[in-house]
């Protein structure tokens, strides 16, 4: 399921696997929830170190429109499914660049990913894109208030209203780190001129049967101690004009409240890593807002065959950053942490740890 928010919470997710394992006996590690993590769409998280705007979502807005739209979806899917094709294809795109990393550490996975669904009666053709990059910049001729799927939603109406594409579906790849080039119109359109270049190429059969499989690696961190937290504290209180200085505030107070009603904040930042296997196309997710090297190494694992690589599923409860992030202490492998409300950034060495666990567990 591809859905147009920024981001959900593993405990919403989860509660919409219970319903839908009720109601259709499908396993949750069977039930693949993606975020497009468009920043053009109303708060469906709590983000509890944001100004207060941001800090929770509107309930009315997260149970009676988000939450039911995604469980008519799945419905919808397997009350009209038919026998399909499958074909996959492998392109490239330029839509994006690396925004924070310079020099040699640049890099960047450009591949766009797509599998062409065509039924076998009716001969109705849809298309499943993903690749991965922020759709955050808004355009000049649209309001930056005014709710958008943005890149991803253009790319989908250009080729179902011009390329013969009954439905489209987009799946967030690993855009931790990576931005647009342009405007999300401009994004959406070269997107789209790119799908369907690879729809233009020979396509790869998919056959085989489907497995699916859910796995936790759990990472142990240390948050800080209360006395580092309330020095932390007394420094931001005196630059209450700061937005920083402010959501250090919001953070350290977070941190304290779970000392005093935990005995501490966490100790350990799971990540989930879910498998798709549909016939010889592997589909890996991750949680989190992964960056763009995990998505090169993961596919690395399977020299040669038909792999994908998406993040932003399940759970979004900060980013997972590569050393060079977490050296370098920039947003991603740093600052993001106190904005996610999180105990701490993720440890060095996170990154073999995540690929390692993937490659031993060989799903």
């Amino acid at each position: 399921v591809g859905v147009d928010v920024c981001g959900f919470d593993y405990s919403f997710i989860r509660g919409i696997k219970d319903e839908i394992y009720q109601k259709r006996g499908i396993p949750h590690e069977a039930i693949l929830i993606n975020a497009s993590h468009s920043h053009f769409t109303p708060v469906t998280q709590s983000w509890i170190t944001w100004e207060p705007q941001n800090q929770h979502p509107d309930t009315l807005f997260l149970n009676n429109v988000v939450r039911p739209g995604i469980i008519r979806s799945i419905e919808e899917a397997i009350d009209n499914s038919v026998k399909s094709d499958l074909f996959f294809s492998r392109d490239t795109t330029g839509i994006g660049k690396n925004r924070s990393l310079r020099g040699a550490d640049i890099i960047y996975d450009n591949s766009l990913d797509v599998v062409k669904i065509v039924s076998q009666k009716e001969k109705q053709e849809s298309v499943l894109f993903l690749t991965g990059c922020h759709p955050v910049y808004d355009d000049p001729e649209v309001n930056r208030f005014i709710v958008s799927p943005n890149f991803p939603g253009h790319a989908r109406n250009i080729i179902e209203s011009t390329g013969g594409i009954a439905t489209s579906l987009f799946l967030q790849g690993c855009a931790g780190d990576i931005n647009p080039i342009s405007k999300f119109r401009t994004s959406g359109e070269q997107l789209a001129g790119e799908i369907m270049h690879a729809l233009g190429k020979s396509l790869s059969p998919i056959r085989g049967d489907i497995s699916f499989y859910l796995d936790t690696i759990s990472v142990p961190v240390t948050p800080w101690s209360r006395e580092r937290i309330e020095e932390y504290l007394a420094i931001a209180e005196k630059s209450p004009e700061d937005g920083i200085a402010r959501r250090d505030v919001r953070w350290a107070k977070l941190m304290l409240e779970q000392y005093e009603k935990n005995g501490t904040p966490a100790t350990d930042m799971p990540i989930y890593v879910q498998t798709l296997n549909i016939g010889d196309w592997k589909l890996v997710a991750l949680s989190r807002e992964a960056n763009t090297e995990f998505g090169i190494a993961i596919k690395n694992l399977w020299p040669g065959q038909k792999v994908s690589v998406a993040a932003y599923t399940n759970d979004i409860p900060s980013y997972l950053a590569t050393d060079t992030h977490i050296k370098a202490k920039d947003y991603e492998g740093y600052g993001s942490f106190f904005w996610y409300g999180q105990p701490n950034n993720f440890p060095l060495g996170i990154f073999d740890t995540v690929v390692n666990r993937i490659k031993d567990n060989n799903r």
